[in-house]
């Protein structure tokens, strides 16, 4: 890792010792993995069975038209999304390090790294082959170099304390087992003055539309071994509370108080909203 890497410290995932800018951890031998050139792996030496599934469903994803396809047709609204809304939200000017969790292609890591060239950049995801396949050819596309991309575990990040100014997810949550854990995570890797924003979907309030939600996704996610959960709004406020995680916002993600109350409070009764969760260090 270069110097710009190492100013983000490390800690094993196995152990919780700190690296001390080592690739080896001394008191269990757990190591440091390049999967690539550009792609190094952060995962703990156990892992659940879904976790390693989101790996291995992309291990012969080799298709290169994907990428340019995908950002024009598919990822192109949510970096419109950052550069309209997201970004206010916590791309300020003492802002010096990003963290983007749960990345896939990691696009918005590009985007950052394109607005603001001097912050440090880690794209992350729990898959190493995808970073590697497809997620670190895409900065050639924003002509831009990541600082980092690396595979991590979201529940058992491998980062020192107060390590991120932001920390960033966009419609991953849902795909985590244990999202308390997850935000308590979040909660310990940021910075004094770091803040936390992730967008995803509140599943419906009602029983019945509930169920069909959460039908659906096992649909999707049961074939291939890893999690679609749905999640209720109570749901994200309950995981945060369980987190020790006080000061905290969910609003719809527009952030518009007649979204906060036609979407919020009478749509989510019967359908999914998208929504913004933030928090500042707790």
């Amino acid at each position: 890792m270069n110097k710009q890497q190492n100013s983000i410290k490390l800690i094993c995932p196995d152990c919780k010792s700190k690296l001390n800018g080592s690739t080896h951890c001394n008191s269990c031998n757990w190591h440091i993995e390049k999967v690539s050139n550009e792609v190094i792996s952060l995962l703990p030496s156990e892992l659940s069975e879904e976790k390693i599934n989101e790996n291995l469903i992309h291990l012969d994803d080799k298709e290169s038209s994907v990428l340019w396809k995908d950002i024009l047709f598919k990822k192109k609204f949510y970096i419109d999304r950052l550069l309209k809304y997201w970004k206010d939200k916590f791309l300020d000017a003492q802002k010096k390090s990003f963290l983007e969790i749960g990345g896939g292609y990691c696009y918005i890591s590009c985007a950052v790294k394109h607005l603001r060239p001097d912050i440090s950049v880690w794209a992350t995801d729990v898959s190493p082959s995808y970073l590697s396949l497809k997620s670190s050819r895409l900065a050639s596309f924003f002509d831009v170099k990541i600082d980092q991309y690396a595979a991590v575990d979201a529940e058992n990040l491998p980062f020192e304390d107060e390590s991120f100014d932001i920390i960033f997810i966009s419609h991953s949550i849902h795909h985590i087992g244990n999202t308390a854990r997850f935000f308590r995570e979040v909660n310990r890797v940021l910075t004094k003055n770091g803040v936390f924003y992730g967008v995803d979907i509140a599943a419906p309030r009602l029983d019945y539309f509930y169920k069909k939600d959460a039908e659906s996704r096992a649909l999707r996610g049961e074939p291939l071994g890893i999690h679609e959960r749905s999640i209720k709004l109570n749901q994200y406020a309950s995981d945060l509370e369980a987190a020790g995680i006080e000061k905290y916002t969910i609003k719809h993600e527009k952030n518009r108080i007649s979204k906060d109350i036609i979407d919020l409070k009478i749509k989510n009764y019967w359908r999914g909203v998208t929504i913004a969760l933030s928090f500042p260090k707790n």
